[in-house]
Order: C-alpha cells, then sequence, then structure tokens
C-alpha cells in the first residue's frame, strides 16, 4: 500500500498572454490548469474545441481532462515533474477512453517531430484512428517478442539522452492494462521498464498507463510507487482507492463511470471529464 502519495505538482492558473510566453520566461511548468471560455449550458466540449478556446499550448503539451469550473487539466512534457502517469479505476471507468484521448490531444497540438507515440495494448481494435496517425511509431500486442523488444529500444533512448545525447522528439509510450503487461515479460524487462517509469521523463520519454483496481494487488508496490502522477476514475471499493492514494481523501466513488476523472495536487481534489473526439 502506499503510505505516501506526493505528485510533486503546482495547480497554475493563467491567463492566455502569460500562457502564450511560457516559454519565453522560463516560468518552471508542471500539470496545469487553463480557464476556457464558459458555456451557458454544461456541455463537454472536444478536444478541438478546447485547443480553439484556449489558444495556443506551449510545444510538447498534452491536454488530460475538462473541469466543469471551465478550467482545463494539461501536462508540459518538457517539465518532468509530475513524473510517469497512471491511470487507474474500476474496469469500465474509462480508462482506456482517458488514453486514447490524451495520445489525441498529443497529435492535434504537436507535429509529429514533437510527440510520437507507441502503444501497447491487448485492444487495439479499440484505438481508431490513432493507428494511422502520423505521430504513431509502433502499436503492439503485449504478448509479443515485439513489445520486450520496444521496453529494450525505449530505455535506450533514454539512457543515451541521459548522457549528453539531444532530446529531440518527446515519445510516450501508452501501456493499456499495466497488469496484463507485466504477467507477460521477463523479470528483466521488468526491471527495465521500473527505471523506465522513473526516470524516462527527465529524457522526454514518458510511460502513461492503465490499471484496473481489481488488479492492483498483482503490481508490485515499487512499480506503484515510479509513476508520479495519478489519474483516478471510478472506484467502489475503498480499500482498492488507498493502493493508489494512501490515506488521501477520496471522492472516486462518487464519479462518473466512463466519463470522469480525478487527480490530487496542491492540496485539492480536482474533478476532471475526458473530452469528446474531434
Amino acid at each position: 500500500m502506499i503510505n505516501a502519495f506526493n505528485l510533486g505538482m503546482d495547480i497554475l492558473t493563467r491567463l492566455q498572454p502569460e500562457l502564450t510566453n511560457l516559454r519565453k520566461n522560463n516560468t518552471k511548468q508542471t500539470m496545469a490548469r487553463e480557464r476556457i471560455i464558459p458555456k451557458i449550458t454544461m456541455s463537454i466540449p472536444s478536444i478541438s474545441e478546447m485547443i480553439n478556446q484556449i489558444g495556443p499550448l506551449p510545444p510538447q503539451s498534452i491536454i488530460i481532462g475538462y473541469c466543469e469550473d471551465g478550467l482545463h487539466v494539461f501536462l508540459d512534457l518538457h517539465d518532468s515533474n509530475p513524473g510517469a502517469i497512471l491511470i487507474a479505476g474500476d474496469t469500465g471507468s474509462g480508462k482506456t477512453r482517458l488514453i486514447n484521448s490524451i495520445l489525441t490531444s498529443a497529435c492535434l497540438i504537436n507535429h509529429p517531430r514533437q510527440v510520437r507515440y507507441s502503444i501497447i495494448s491487448p485492444k487495439t481494435d479499440e484505438l481508431g484512428e490513432l493507428l494511422t496517425k502520423p505521430h504513431t511509431y509502433k502499436v503492439i500486442s503485449p504478448a509479443s517478442d515485439g513489445a520486450e523488444d520496444l521496453i529494450k529500444e525505449f530505455v535506450e533512448i533514454a539512457e543515451q539522452r541521459k548522457s549528453g545525447r539531444q532530446l529531440g522528439t518527446t515519445l510516450i509510450l501508452a501501456i493499456d492494462d499495466l497488469a496484463y503487461f507485466l504477467n507477460t515479460i521477463d523479470p528483466e524487462i521488468q526491471d527495465m521498464l521500473k527505471w523506465l517509469i522513473l526516470n524516462g521523463p527527465e529524457s522526454r520519454v514518458w510511460v502513461l498507463a492503465t490499471l484496473a483496481s481489481s488488479d492492483v494487488e498483482k503490481v508490485n508496490s515499487d512499480v506503484l510507487n515510479c509513476f508520479g502522477t495519478r489519474l483516478i476514475g471510478k472506484i467502489e471499493s475503498q480499500e482498492a482507492a488507498s493502493y493508489f492514494i494512501g490515506d488521501i481523501p477520496d471522492k472516486f466513488g462518487e464519479l462518473s463511470i466512463g466519463a470522469q476523472f480525478g487527480v490530487y495536487f496542491n492540496n485539492e481534489w480536482v474533478k476532471f471529464w475526458i473530452p469528446t473526439a474531434q
């Protein structure tokens, strides 16, 4: 069980001019929330609508979600402080939908030379247009030999970058169903993946993984502790939720199943909706 839970993130609410000049001012930016134009009636905007309403986001950013108060949650992939991202929740809570939404935002915001992603998933039929985007590097079944080779490749890239190689394109490794994948790979590859989860963001090699709450005991706590950020969907069991959030008061059982998640940072519980498709 995770006894300590520190995301190492700040909530920074900024007006559009400040956001546009993020790079110029060398402002430290982690996961942030940005106000968008409120609508008269509550509706969840599409990713494209959010981008149009917000204005230009910093290069190599991704949108995480939309909040009812008119703010959105996004992540600057230049800043490693938030760490790798774990998406957790009950079966049907929307984990795969959220990971698809995040990768879609990466495509809409960034050129393929800025951000590329690879996906390890047993459910490639649910990936839709993500399979054909120019940002796609590899899409692999977790049981294939290519999955282990992909981990080795990403670890090698991260190590080269840590030793002084130019960073270049930001890479995202999306693993849908972390527990299943860990069960298919050798212990040596598990250790390499754990290293990548912990150290990859410093080299702009990000791991984004989903985990069903019912499978939490199948994953060693030292692996879970490597994830700096946890996006939590609906979890009915308080005991299961405690594996992800420790002693932090939660409302994970109240979230709308399949559509709503939450993240706890800067002493604030923030709920957000998964943006609709383009």
